[in-house]
């Protein structure tokens, strides 16, 4: 046999198991988007185009997690709706900023307390009003608190036998000296905490011991719809908020360090700093925050 026609063989040989291995999920995808219900659910849809949703973070090492959490949420709802779309864009506060004063808007925003006036969204569906009023003991008429975090105290100086003291002296230490070992103490929040573990397991900085201090916090994430969302959009934004609060997606953000503002009690993570985190959290439903202190809630 020829060098050629041994080279077109190999290219053969190599399209057909390409082909055996991608044709069963091809196939499984098409005969799901194939079926009956699909057929008649795509019939159905009110809207057909690209839902925009805006992930606004205060703290960076949120960006990445949450925001996949998300897409994750995007990507349930897609494959429900032929032809709707959800675009999930992560950004600073600042960049929001830069992005609204240039004349664009979401159609769902998810934004860190005090960082989006309330006055800009949408009065909610009542369904999601009233789940919220019942865990909350609050009617949020335009945005719902769906997760939140906590600032914890790490230090390495030993157990203080004040934390409390300990954790007031230590708000005026650089992360950033702690980090270098130039610190003996800092303040963090839950996913920088989690990165630093990470970083002193692999002897990237020097061992710490992490300490739980807060009984409230502001470190709360809200979702709203815009008033600029189209009508037509609606009903697939509710949806998606409806599943951003379902048991499934909220028990997810215990993974990522945060805590779900959707889930009763039973929840047990396994870093002993967050379990007293949540624990100290859980004594004020939270969220005194929520309820008294967002300084954007404006009508």
């Amino acid at each position: 046999m020829s060098k050629i026609k041994k080279t077109i063989a190999v290219i053969l040989l190599i399209a057909v198991l390409l082909a055996l291995i991608l044709l069963p999920a091809y196939v499984d995808d098409l005969i799901a988007y194939s079926s009956p219900t699909e057929r008649r659910e795509n019939r159905n849809e009110t809207f057909k185009g690209i839902i925009t949703v805006w992930h606004v973070v205060r703290f960076k090492p949120y960006r990445g997690s949450v925001g996949n959490w998300l897409k994750r949420i995007a990507s349930k709802l897609e494959k429900r709706h032929f032809g709707v779309y959800f675009s999930v864009d992560s950004m600073s506060e600042e960049r929001a900023g830069e992005r609204i004063a240039n004349g664009e808007q979401p159609d769902i925003i998810s934004f860190p307390a005090g960082a989006f006036n309330h006055s800009a969204l949408k009065p909610l569906d009542p369904s999601l009003i009233d789940i919220t009023a019942d865990r909350f003991g609050l009617i949020p008429e335009k945005a719902l608190p769906y997760a939140a975090s906590c600032r914890l105290l790490l230090t390495r100086a030993g157990k203080p036998e004040d934390v409390q003291a300990e954790a007031e002296a230590a708000k005026t230490a650089s992360l950033e000296a702690f980090k270098l070992g130039r610190a003996d103490r800092c303040i963090a929040d839950a996913r920088i905490t989690g990165d630093l573990i990470r970083a002193s397991d692999s002897g990237k900085t020097a061992p710490f011991d992490v300490y739980a201090f807060e009984e409230s916090t502001e470190l709360v994430q809200f979702i709203g719809i815009t008033k600029t969302a189209a009508d037509a959009k609606l009903a697939y934004a509710y949806e998606f908020i409806s599943l951003m609060l379902s048991d499934t997606m909220q028990r997810e953000l215990c993974s990522l360090g945060l805590f779900p503002l959707f889930l009763d009690g039973g929840l047990e993570y396994e870093e002993r700093f967050l379990q007293d985190a949540y624990d100290m959290l859980k004594k004020d439903i939270i969220w005194q925050h929520i309820r008294e202190n967002d300084p954007a809630n404006g009508n």
